[in-house]
């Protein structure tokens, strides 16, 4: 499925795979994130299928640079679940969230601010496989000194706080990506303990 990349591959279990590919555009996975999220019950676009598409490839195109794409696959080389994580530097001093919903990070005390997003799923993997990339994260940052920030699903949002996880609300709920969105904040040193390490 990740022919024509590079990557660095961690085996999960006995049928999935964790990649991890840095600075690249991912052309399948921006296909399997807008065709997962056009598809949503709660969701709804001011444009069709294709152009979202389009529009979700030319994005992450852009933002190659500063991206580090998680990705899930199966033993039948099925794309199940994938996220992306998005550094704020100086060569991209604002991060999509941030200009979307109006808020300044600069007041963190983090050095590295990262945003969590294009997470998607084909709804099939347990948490199990979410928690394990979610700890490859973690453990492909300097944990003590960064913080993540994104923009989730109201629903999501509610659910991770009932869970438990250390996420903290930014401002306030907007429509954004097709369905009411809250952007919200994690520290990573505290969302280390929650997945175990």
């Amino acid at each position: 499925m990740l022919t024509g990349y590079k990557y660095k591959k961690i085996p999960i279990n006995e049928t999935h795979n964790m990649f991890i590919i840095e600075h690249q555009h991912v052309v399948e996975v921006s296909d399997f994130v807008a065709k997962t999220y056009y598809n949503e019950d709660v969701t709804s676009y001011d444009c069709g299928l294709e152009e979202f598409v389009k529009r979700i490839e030319e994005e992450d195109e852009m933002r190659k640079d500063n991206a580090t794409v998680f990705c899930i696959v199966d033993s039948e080389e099925e794309l199940c679940c994938t996220a992306t994580l998005l550094l704020r530097n100086k060569d991209f001093p604002v991060l999509p969230m941030e200009a979307a919903f109006h808020i300044d990070l600069d007041y963190f005390e983090e050095d590295y601010i990262y945003e969590f997003t294009r997470f998607a799923s084909n709804g099939k993997i347990s948490f199990y496989l979410i928690k394990k990339m979610l700890q490859c994260m973690c453990e492909s940052i300097e944990p003590d000194n960064s913080r993540f920030v994104a923009a989730l699903n109201s629903k999501v949002y509610k659910k991770i706080k009932r869970i438990k996880y250390p996420a903290y609300c930014l401002g306030k709920s907007i429509h954004y990506m097709g369905a009411e969105t809250t952007p919200a904040g994690i520290k990573i040193s505290e969302l280390c303990k929650v997945v175990g390490l």
